[in-house]
């Protein structure tokens, strides 16, 4: 019998068989029917990670097929769930892929992003874009320059202007740059971000009407003096009780600095919990906490402090945090609001340039079909992919962000109420790409039941890729780090971070290769007095790298990660200067690394402008030294006639050369400079060549340009 349809989610740590998982799950399908593919839509976030899923899918279905040893883990496991011969699943391994490799448009397996994106296109027609519409990938591309149009468009009547302004004086009195282009881009950002989206409609339609943001000033402006005056009746009334029972500050506890000090700063506009010191926990239930010992009116004030005081001051605090958080908010968006205004005009300008250059942006897909899906028959929309979908798999979903899950969740509820079922695989823990919108709360989220259908939650427990070592240091670090953090949200919060312990409650891991292999070092550096930090850590690196080395570690294995690709020089340059190792990484082989690429710039640099000493100075040295080792320093260079010390035919043949089309120039320099002699350029150079090649199919020869960019 057929069990009932349900949504499956694998909750699957580092190391766990996620992708093994999702093959087995996949080919389950095609087993029980060879031509499910049709029916299946597997999802992954990035290119790489698509391509291995089809890899692995293809391979060992193929593997199976002709009984590979190598899939004998995947044969096991799916005989196990379906309860059929071996044989039998063979033969339909088989029959399945002859059928994909024959059909294998219809074999889906592709990024959210390509998922979203064959959907729109066909959907052009109904959304009224152009066939030949340019997708954007670069946001920041597009935003810097509408950013760029907007300010040149500025003039004296401009209202953005006063906007800018304001923006201005905002960062001036905040002691911060007064130039703010690069700021404004960097604000600009929200306009790609889901929450800003979601309401940029509503927004937009607000301020169409011009006093918008005065009234809405003005209503912040009432809520927040409201709030003050609300809590000043506090400290009024408090004062009011003192002086109707003849009582002065002095008698009180520790005088104006005890619990007179609370209530005057009420009086003074202060909200904020630090106000809420030791001196008032004590006074909240504890009449003794009110009054000096020696005080001759005791015994009035214990009385006073029981009756009317202590209340007065729980009344007073169970309003001022709520009242706190009111005149916050509100202060926060009286400093904000007016970036609003400037926000829309940047969302409006990139709009604009969008539609002059027939251009679509790859991050306004998500929200197109997410209106499309919310207003209208979901099933219209994902027809028009001209396939009907019943399974969807869903890879690394702690990155997906609420309005792909919003579009996606109406795929899987499709596919369930049609009797299929669907998977998702994902691990709240490693949710990286909170600066795409990814919201690891909706995977935690996912417990129980999807409207009507049960989730099933499997916690995949086993790590196969660590050593035992390794799983065990992880265990209990993170146990132990999960538990520090909760205790500080319990200080602060008085009560547990629910959804921390929920997200690492999976976090121990079972070891699955041999007990007693693998190996951890954790060591604090900090300055010295011979050594910096980061000195202390070059030095450490290279030590260690060379212990690990004389163990019988190979180079190929050892890898060095790093919080930001700007250490990555740093290191490289040390292990360069200090070791007999090369670091191999993207950053170190950044084009400036490149002598070859340095002298062909500083060339042109010296071409463009001939009164640039300090070009012409450091291309002499670079040819004097690295070419010709001659071993010449700077300052001798700047000191004679740097002429003598470059090239002849470079100096004689200035005048023609800044004449020649920039990639010949570059070649001619190559030569001129005999480049060929310095080592291990090629690589270097090559990809230099290619992205010039790439400048100069939209851009012109122009050399200052060239140098800008």
């Amino acid at each position: 019998m057929k069990h009932s349809p349900e949504l499956l989610v694998y909750k699957a740590s580092a190391g766990s068989g996620k992708t093994f998982t999702l093959a087995v799950e996949y080919i389950k399908l095609l087993i029980q029917n060879p031509r499910a593919y049709r029916n299946i839509l597997a999802v992954t976030f990035t290119n790489k990670a698509t391509t291995e899923m089809k890899e692995r899918i293809l391979s060992q279905l193929y593997g199976i097929w002709i009984k590979d040893k190598d899939s004998d883990p995947y044969l096991q496991k799916i005989t196990e769930e379906l309860e059929m011969p071996p044989e039998d699943i063979r033969t339909a391994a088989g029959t399945a892929l002859h059928y994909m490799i024959h059909d294998y448009s219809r074999f889906r397996v592709e990024t959210i992003d390509s998922f979203f994106q064959s959907v729109m296109r066909n959907l052009a027609r109904e959304l009224e874009l152009g066939a030949n519409l340019n997708i954007e990938l670069n946001n920041m591309e597009v935003l810097s320059d509408a950013v760029d149009s907007m300010i040149e468009k500025l003039d004296r009547q401009s209202p953005v202007l006063y906007w800018l302004l304001e923006y201005i004086e905002e960062r001036i009195a905040d002691d911060k740059r007064w130039n703010v282009s690069g700021e404004i881009k960097n604000f600009g950002r929200n306009i790609f971000d889901e929450g800003y989206i979601e309401k940029g409609n509503g927004l937009r339609e607000k301020l169409r009407d011009k006093d918008c943001i005065k009234n809405y000033r003005k209503t912040l402006q009432a809520i927040l003096e409201e709030v003050q005056e609300q809590m000043k009746g506090f400290a009024d009334q408090f004062f009011g009780i003192l002086d109707t029972n003849g009582v002065k500050v002095e008698d009180l506890k520790n005088g104006s600095r005890g619990i007179a000090g609370y209530f005057n700063k009420l009086q003074s506009g202060k909200l904020d919990d630090s106000v809420r010191n030791v001196t008032v926990e004590k006074c909240l239930d504890c009449p003794d906490e009110w009054v000096k010992k020696t005080s001759p009116i005791r015994n009035a004030i214990l009385g006073l402090a029981e009756k009317e005081l202590i209340p007065l001051l729980n009344e007073s605090e169970k309003y001022r945090s709520r009242n706190n958080m009111l005149a916050n908010s509100c202060q926060l968006s009286l400093r904000h609001v007016n970036n609003i205004r400037l926000l829309a005009n940047i969302d409006e300008e990139v709009r604009e340039l969008n539609h002059e250059n027939n251009r679509f942006l790859l991050s306004d897909t998500n929200a197109l079909l997410h209106n499309l899906v919310k207003e209208g028959d979901s099933s219209f929309v994902f027809e028009k992919i001209g396939t009907t979908i019943r399974n969807v798999m869903i890879d690394e979903f702690q990155d997906t962000s609420r309005m792909q899950w919003d579009n996606f969740r109406l795929l899987l509820l499709e596919g369930l109420s049609q009797g299929a079922d669907s998977l998702i695989v994902g691990d709240v823990k490693q949710s990286i790409y909170r600066w795409r919108n990814g919201d690891w709360g909706i995977l935690n989220g996912l417990k129980t039941n999807i409207e009507a259908f049960p989730v099933k939650v499997k916690t995949l427990t086993t790590n196969r890729r660590s050593a035992a070592n390794i799983i065990h240091f992880n265990n209990e670090v993170f146990t132990a780090a999960c538990e520090v953090l909760n205790n500080i949200y319990k200080e602060e919060q008085k009560k547990e971070c629910k959804e921390l312990k929920e997200a690492y409650n999976d976090v121990c891991q079972e070891t699955y290769k041999d007990p007693g292999k693998g190996y951890v070092k954790v060591e604090f550096l900090s300055d010295t007095e011979d050594m910096t930090y980061m000195e202390n850590t070059l030095y450490h690196l290279g030590k260690e790298v060379e212990l690990l080395v004389a163990q019988g570690v190979q180079l190929k294995d050892i890898a060095i990660l790093v919080r930001k690709n700007r250490s990555i020089p740093l290191i490289a340059d040390y292990f360069d200067k200090n070791t007999s190792y090369k670091i191999v990484s993207d950053e170190a082989f950044r084009l400036d690394a490149s002598l070859a690429v340095c002298m062909i710039m500083d060339s042109l640099r010296y071409l463009s402008q001939p009164g640039n000493r300090i070009a012409k100075a450091q291309l002499a040295a670079a040819y004097q030294n690295e070419v010709l080792h001659k071993g010449i320093d700077l300052n001798t260079l700047l000191l004679n006639e740097i002429d003598d010390y470059l090239p002849f035919d470079f100096i004689k043949e200035a005048e023609q050369l800044r004449l020649m089309p920039l990639y010949e120039l570059m070649e001619k320099l190559f030569n001129l400079f005999q480049m060929s002699c310095i080592k291990q350029q090629d690589a270097y150079l090559c990809a230099f060549f290619d992205a010039v090649t790439e400048y100069l199919q939209s851009n012109s020869s122009e050399l200052s340009a060239f140098i800008t960019y």
